[in-house]
């Protein structure tokens, strides 16, 4: 999301991810449906048809909650592509790790 002032407004730009979505139709697939995931989740299946309709990113502890629910087949990187980096750091290490040892 971007602010911006043009001198008599000011406007707000709002970035969609559109990775996410589609990660989160991988993630419904996986455990056989809307309702399933929203079982999953604990939250109601408006919540998960929200998240689509928008293609709004699901809230971080909901992204560790899919890539349990679907054991790993949806992570919360992929659902987070933009900005998992800074919220699960250790990850971040465990990547560049793993890749120093390959490189």
């Amino acid at each position: 999301m971007g602010l911006t002032h043009d001198g008599d407004a000011f406007n707000i730009t709002i970035v969609k991810n559109v990775n996410s979505p589609k990660r989160l139709d991988a993630a419904i697939e996986n455990l056989g449906g809307v309702g399933k995931l929203a079982a999953a989740l604990g939250v109601s299946p408006s919540v998960i048809s929200n998240w689509r309709a928008r293609g709004t990113t699901p809230e971080a502890i909901h992204c560790v909650a899919i890539e349990r629910a679907t054991a790993g087949a949806v992570t919360r990187c992929d659902l987070r592509p933009d900005d998992w980096e800074k919220i699960w750091p250790e990850l971040a290490a465990q990547s560049k790790a793993g890749e120093a040892s390959h490189g």
